[in-house]
Parts: C-alpha cells; structure tokens; sequence
C-alpha cells in the first residue's frame, strides 16, 4: 500500500504514491504550503513548498518506522507482571502520553516514536530516555506499597483464569488490562490517587 500525501489546506486533494514511490499532487493553492507523507506503521514526513502558478514542484520525503523504547520493570531482583508504566514526550510535538501493563517477562514496548527526549515512570519512579537514531532501553524499579490486586472467581468462588482486567484512571479513561494468572490473580502497579478496576 502507498504512502498517502496531501497539502496542508483543506480544500487540497490528496493523492497516493505509486509502486515506485512517485506521486503527483494537482490543485495545490499557490503560496506557501506544508505537503504532507504519511503511512501505516510509519512516522509521518513534511515539506514547506512555495507553490508558483503554472509551475511544477517537487517535494520528496523519506520515511521511517520510528523508534523504540523497551522498559523493563522489576521489584529490585525480578520482572514484575502488570505494573503500569507511562510514557510522556519532553519536547516532541504529536506524541501522546501513553500507559501499558507489562507482560510476564516484566516489559513493555512503545513503537513508532520520533526522535527526542521521553519520560517513562512507574508510580513516583521517572526516568529521562532520549531517542537519537537509535531503539532505547530502560530499567524501572518498582517502588513499594503502589500495587492494586485481586482475584477473579466465578459464580461458584472458583478461579477465573485468563480473564482480562481493566484499571481505569479516576476520570474513567482506560489506562491498562491485564489477563488474570491460571489461580485467578491480577495486578498492576499505578501511582497514588484514584483507579477504577473492571
């Protein structure tokens, strides 16, 4: 599937690049404009182009797939399931914070980030990552006493393996799920304040 690239104005069409990445854009307004790529899976590309009447001009762009920030949560010894980690941007523009749970192994991956500076936190616990041109990795240690847990059980006070849990933010926003062990058990680890499990 091509690259879809379009003007910053609304009233300009949009087009989509071939099989050799080549594209033509018609009926951009003369002036300056802002031409946009942008793609699946991809971080999105622009270009300034002083538009001249009756003139061709060429904007080409390359695009990548981002950048990667791997954290690993642990209680000071072990990888910790279920902790919830958030990711916010220090100077870049378009990156929305972000929160998930880790899996068994104690990880969490955040793809498809531009370059810059990023805090990842547990709870109180913060760390400054800065992406240059390269995946990044960080290691969290839990803090102690931040943890929400409990069992799932079903109508006869059996264990409910696999159900899926869900912590919600104290303004009811979704913030991360986790499935329960084969004992019925979940947890995640969250900043003070107030959480809505369901």
């Amino acid at each position: 599937m091509g690259a879809t690239v379009g003007a910053s104005s609304e009233a300009s069409p949009t087009t989509v690049t071939g099989a050799d990445g080549s594209y033509a854009l018609g009926n951009v307004p003369v002036g300056i404009n802002s031409i946009v790529a942008s793609a699946e899976n991809y971080l999105s590309s622009s270009a300034v182009v002083d538009v001249a009447a009756v003139a061709s001009n060429t904007a080409n762009f390359t695009l990548v797939t981002g950048y990667k920030i791997t954290a690993t949560v642990t209680d000071g010894t072990d990888p910790i399931e279920g902790a919830v980690v958030r990711l916010g941007s220090v100077d870049v523009d378009g990156v929305e914070p972000s929160t998930v749970a880790t899996a068994a192994d104690g990880h969490v991956v955040f793809e498809s980030l531009p370059p810059g500076e990023y805090i990842v936190s547990i709870g109180a616990r913060a760390e400054q990552v800065a992406i240059d041109d390269a995946d990044e990795t960080v290691t969290l240690v839990a803090p102690a006493g931040h943890t929400i847990s409990g069992t799932v059980i079903d109508g006869t006070v059996e264990p409910v393996g696999g159900a899926y849990v869900r912590l919600l933010d104290g303004g009811g926003e979704f913030t991360a799920e986790v499935p329960t062990s084969a004992t019925g058990h979940f947890r995640f680890f969250a900043a003070p304040g107030q959480w809505t499990l369901r």
